[in-house]
Order: C-alpha cells, then structure tokens, then sequence
C-alpha cells in the first residue's frame, strides 16, 4: 500500500514536471466553457427581461398577447412560476456576469472607448452591417411590416410575436453600434464598459435565438411554421448566428488584449 502510494506520487509528480503549464491549461479550458455556457444563458434570458415585463402588463390589462383566449385563461396559472422562474434566473445573470468579466478582464471595462486601439477588418464590419440590417428588418415587422412574410402565415405574427421581434431588433441593433463603438473607438468619452457588455449579451441574444430557430425551421417539429418565407429565415437565422460569434470574438480579442497590455501603457489607463 506504501509502495503504491509512492508510487503514485511519483507519477503524478512527473506529469507535473513534464506538463508545466498542465493546470494553468484546464484553468483556461474551464475558464472557456464557463464563459461560452454564461454566453449563450444570458442570450436567452437577459433580453427577455423587458418582453417578461411588457407580457406582464399587457396581462394585468387583459390584453391578448396571441394564441387565443381560451388558452391564454388556460395557462395563465401555470406559466406565471414560470415567468416568475426565468426573470430571476435572468435577472441573476444580468447582475452576475458582468462582475465575473470585470474580474476576468478588468482592464477591458477600465477607461474609455477612446484608450483602446482601433482595428477593423472587412469580415467585423460585413458583421457590423448584417446586424443592422437584421435589426432593422425585425424591428420593422414588430411596427407591423409585411416585408418578407409569408401571406399563408401571416396570422403567427400576433402580438406575442411582434415583442419577440421588437427584443430581437433592438439586441441586434445594440450589438452593430456596440462593435462599432470598439472597433472605431467612438464616441471617445463613453466609457469602455458600456459596448462591451452590450456587444458580450447582444452576440449572445443572436447566436442563442437563432441557434435555437433555425433546427425549428428546417426540421419543423410538431408541424412548427414561420411568419416569414422558410428560405428567409434560414439565410436570417444563419447569418445571426455568424454575426453572433464573429461579434464575440471580437469581444473577447479587445478583453484578451487590453488584459495583457502593460500598466503603464494607454490601454491600461482608466
């Protein structure tokens, strides 16, 4: 039992020496899969907040949200732990993950837009440009366009789904100004926290939602439809979810950097 004991203590003591940076790599590999999973939670949750609101007044007022009012007086009972289930959960991260990326990378949130360097490439500002067009045309149908909707199912773009859309326009419109901000470093006095925490939860609303949309699309479980043409939101969803993770490499490329960038340097100024 000794000699098993030495001799795993020898073992263990070789792979540490012949792995130096071992641990600090899981530290980075736990490190990521906490960041991706918070990403993508607080895509989901966090811009549901104002829809979660908004639902509850137009309830408090007896308005129809969509779906009819049988079912509506049917599930009213059930769905409110629910709600009340996932606005906490929402609210939670809202509060808790910025402090654990200030913690993370608290240089990232020091200082103002201006003290970062302004780098672009073609493929962050084709992001840039989707995004903006993608907030626009969802913020169009919450203000009741017919752009690009399917007549045959026009009748699914009720009220409940005009608030979707109008949380979907407004993330996504967010997240083009807020890597704009970070790429162009304007306006020069805001302060650096304020993009990056928008750009971290809009990248995330987009790649989350669509990630989640677009196998309903294709697969159509339960015979699910869409307001809009089915080649539409396929080419929509497909290229928010592009848009989502091109902004948060974005993201974590300017927190990765200005992390590692001197004390003494302009980046580390607050």
């Amino acid at each position: 039992m000794e000699r098993g004991a030495q001799a795993r203590g020898l073992r263990r003591g070789v792979q540490h020496v012949a792995l130096p940076g071992s641990e600090d790599r899981l530290d980075r590999r736990s490190s990521a899969r906490l960041i991706f999973f918070s990403w993508v939670g607080a895509g989901f949750l966090v811009p549901m907040l104002p829809y979660t609101v908004i639902s509850g007044v137009l309830g408090v007022l007896e308005a129809d949200p969509g779906g009819g009012d049988g079912i509506a007086s049917a599930a009213r009972e059930d769905t409110v732990f629910l709600t009340i289930g996932f606005t906490g959960m929402a609210v939670g991260l809202a509060v808790a993950l910025p402090i654990y990326l200030r913690e993370r990378w608290p240089r990232a949130f020091l200082g103002h837009v201006e003290d970062g360097p302004s780098r672009s490439s073609g493929l962050v500002t084709a992001a840039v440009v989707v995004a903006a067009g993608l907030g626009l045309l969802w913020s169009s149908w919450a203000l009741g366009g017919t752009l690009g909707l399917d007549p045959a199912h026009r009748e699914h773009g009720d009220l409940q789904g005009r608030l979707l859309n109008a949380s979907a326009g407004l993330w996504a419109l967010l997240g083009a100004w807020s890597i704009w901000a970070i790429i162009r470093r304007r306006p020069a006095r805001l302060r650096r926290w304020v993009p990056v925490t928008l750009a971290f939860g809009a990248s995330g609303s987009m790649f989350a939602w669509s990630g989640w949309k677009l196998p309903m699309v294709i697969l159509r479980p339960g015979g699910f439809v869409t307001a809009e043409y089915t080649m539409l939101a396929i080419v929509q969803h497909s290229l928010s979810i592009g848009v989502g993770l091109i902004f948060m490499a974005v993201v974590l490329r300017a927190a990765r950097r200005e992390d590692a960038a001197p004390p003494g340097s302009a980046a580390a100024l607050e």
